[in-house]
């Protein structure tokens, strides 16, 4: 699968990506790690991708109309999702 979004957060210890199946993965940028957390897939590509200007959230919006947003400070609780109204996020 290709990488269709990538966004760095606003202190860049945090890269977030998508790729063409809709997988929203990020990446911790803090030592030589680079640890990942793979968040649940929307079904669609990804066609936006943003980090909040504290960095504290990251919203990714899908081809199919849908909207994710994730909270950074419990990275694995699941994201809020906004219905789809099917029309593309861009």
């Amino acid at each position: 699968n290709g990488v269709s979004q990538i966004s760095f957060s606003p202190k860049g210890n945090r890269l977030a990506s998508a790729d063409d199946a809709g997988m929203v993965t990020l990446w911790d940028m803090n030592g030589d790690n680079h640890e990942a957390t793979v968040f649940e897939s929307a079904g669609s590509v990804a066609t936006a991708m943003v980090f909040a200007q504290d960095g504290g959230k990251l919203a990714v919006g899908f081809r199919n109309g849908q909207v994710k947003l994730w909270r950074m400070e419990d990275v694995k609780a699941p994201a809020i999702t906004i219905p789809s109204d099917e029309s593309e996020i861009t």
